[in-house]
């Protein structure tokens, strides 16, 4: 048996090529037209929001298969461009949405070649159960950059004498690294030659993979989660 759920936006003409909309999830946001519909640059435009609806749906499913197929993701990012045609009689349609998206995932110690396999898999499924991607007429394609890396394991150091506020810091990174769920080796370096030779002039400071991010302050979670995540890239 089919089951059914319903979905909410209402948008306001707030004047010239103007509009607001507001989302049945919450949020608010004001949008217009492209400028080459008569619109204005920098905000939001119903073009955008088409091919970033695609865009962002596909993620979701990739992240649920992911999971389903037992990938260790690492990173995922994913530029996606629509192409709008215009018919004789002036009507408009995208024709074609095509994403790019790139994934990085681990081994941890298994065959590449079976992680790539269960990857493909796992972006099979998610353009097939994509609600977004289901719905429309344009075409969707999805021409993956795959990497396959080893267990990344990240260094990350804790700069100070063990202080309080050295303790905070290595309370907050143990926080961060457990909710992104990767592994890390967390040590304390409490040796004033080896704290200087990461150019830190006040303590705590935070070096992740042998790059000081944070000195003198204690950095928020935020902050923290954003930095290992990059080292994750980089890495």
């Amino acid at each position: 048996m089919s089951n059914s759920a319903t979905y909410h936006t209402t948008v306001t003409w707030q004047g010239e090529h103007w509009g607001e909309v507001a989302m049945g999830n919450g949020p608010e946001m004001v949008f217009s037209a492209p400028p080459d519909a008569h619109g204005h640059p920098n905000v939001l435009t119903p073009e955008d929001a088409f091919v970033a609806s695609i865009n962002s749906c596909i993620m979701l499913m990739f992240i649920w298969a992911a999971k389903r197929f037992k990938l260790d993701l690492v990173s995922y990012e994913c530029y996606a461009e629509g192409t709008k045609l215009v018919e004789l009689n002036r009507t408009e349609i995208f024709s074609e949405v095509k994403l790019w998206p790139r994934i990085q995932v681990a081994a941890n110690g298994e065959k590449q070649a079976k992680v790539e396999a269960r990857l493909q898999k796992a972006l099979q499924a998610a353009q097939k159960y994509s609600l977004v991607a289901n719905s429309v007429k344009s075409t969707v394609l999805i021409e993956p950059e795959i990497e396959i890396v080893e267990n990344l394991m990240l260094q990350i150091k804790v700069l100070g004498p063990g202080c309080n506020n050295c303790e905070q810091v290595e309370k907050t990174v143990k926080t961060a690294v457990a909710k992104l769920g990767v592994e890390a080796e967390i040590s304390k370096v409490t040796d004033y030659g080896e704290i200087q030779s990461y150019g830190v002039l006040a303590t705590p400071g935070l070096v992740i993979n042998e790059q000081l991010v944070c000195a003198g302050r204690i950095p928020g979670e935020a902050e923290v989660t954003t930095w290992i995540t990059d080292a994750l890239v980089t890495a």
